[in-house]
C-alpha cells in the first residue's frame, strides 16, 4: 500500500486552481477533525484508546473508512508501511452527519514487550451528499476536495527506557536513540564555553533505534529538548568532557 499522504502535487494544485476559477470546486468545508494526532497505547490491562472524530461541515455528511497499518521500519523509513490486523479499530466504517462527532475505539492485539511499535491509523472520508439532495441544495455539479487524516500511534513497551548516545561521524554530531521509545528533538542550542549560544531550527522525531546528524561547529556544549508522548525533558551534552 502506498503511504497515506494528504499533500497534493504541483499539477494537482494547478488543476484545482483552474477549477476554482471555473467555479466548479466546492468549498473544502466538509473536513474531518480529531482531538489529537499522536497517541500512545499503554502496556496494561486495558490496552486501548479512544479518538474523537468530528465532521466540521454544517450541511454535508461524511462517510468514513478507517484502516490501520504498521510502520515496519520507522527508524529507517517512516513511510514503509505493512497492512495487517495489528490494531483493532471499532467501528471501521461509519457516517458522520453534519456537525456531529463520535468516538472511535482503538485496541492493541498483542503487547510490545521489548520496544514500542509504530502504527498509522488512516481516516479516509468520502462525500455523502444525501443531506443536500434531500434539502434540494445538491443540484449543482462540482468537484469536492476531501482530506484524510493519518494518526501516529505507538504501542508502549512493558518497561520504558529513555536513552540517547552521541558520537562524531563525517564531521557531524550524531545522536542515536538507544532507548525503546521515540521522542522529538527540538530547541537545539550549540554553546561555547563563553559567549552566546547558536540555535538550530531542526525539529525531528527519532524513533527507537533511529539517529539524526547535526552540523557541529566546534562548540563545547549541545543542549536540546526531548518531547515524548506524555512529557518532555532537556538534555545537555558536554562535548569536551567526552561524556557519552
Amino acid at each position: 500500500m502506498k503511504p497515506h499522504n494528504t499533500a497534493l502535487s504541483i499539477p494537482s494544485l494547478l488543476l484545482l486552481a483552474a477549477l476554482h476559477l471555473l467555479g466548479i470546486v466546492h468549498s473544502a468545508d466538509a473536513q474531518l477533525a480529531v482531538d489529537r494526532m499522536l497517541f500512545g497505547i499503554p502496556y496494561d490491562s486495558r490496552p486501548a484508546i479512544s479518538v474523537n472524530v468530528s465532521n466540521t461541515d454544517t450541511q454535508r455528511s461524511l462517510r468514513v473508512n478507517v484502516e490501520s497499518v504498521r510502520l515496519s521500519h520507522p527508524e529507517e523509513n517512516p513511510e514503509d508501511e505493512v497492512t495487517e490486523d495489528a490494531l483493532i479499530v471499532s467501528p471501521m466504517h461509519f457516517t458522520l452527519p453534519p456537525g456531529e462527532s463520535r468516538s472511535v475505539r482503538i485496541l492493541r492485539r498483542k503487547p510490545s514487550v521489548e520496544k514500542e511499535e509504530a502504527f498509522r491509523v488512516n481516516f479516509n472520508p468520502e462525500a455523502d451528499d444525501s443531506d443536500l439532495a434531500a434539502s434540494g441544495k445538491g443540484k449543482s455539479v462540482g468537484i469536492r476536495v476531501l482530506f484524510g487524516i493519518g494518526l501516529l500511534i505507538f504501542t508502549e513497551p512493558k518497561q520504558e527506557r529513555r536513552s540517547v548516545h552521541w558520537d562524531f561521524k563525517d564531521g557531524q554530531l550524531e545522536l542515536s536513540n538507544t532507548g525503546n521509545v521515540n521522542f522529538v528533538i527540538d530547541e537545539i542550542e550549540f554553546c561555547p564555553a563563553t559567549g552566546d549560544c547558536q540555535k538550530d531550527k531542526l525539529v525531528k522525531r527519532i524513533y527507537a533505534g533511529g539517529k539524526v546528524s547535526l552540523p557541529w561547529n566546534g562548540t563545547d556544549i549541545v543542549r536540546f529538548r526531548r518531547t515524548f508522548i506524555e512529557d518532555s525533558d532537556r538534555v545537555e551534552i558536554n562535548i569536551r568532557s567526552g561524556d557519552k
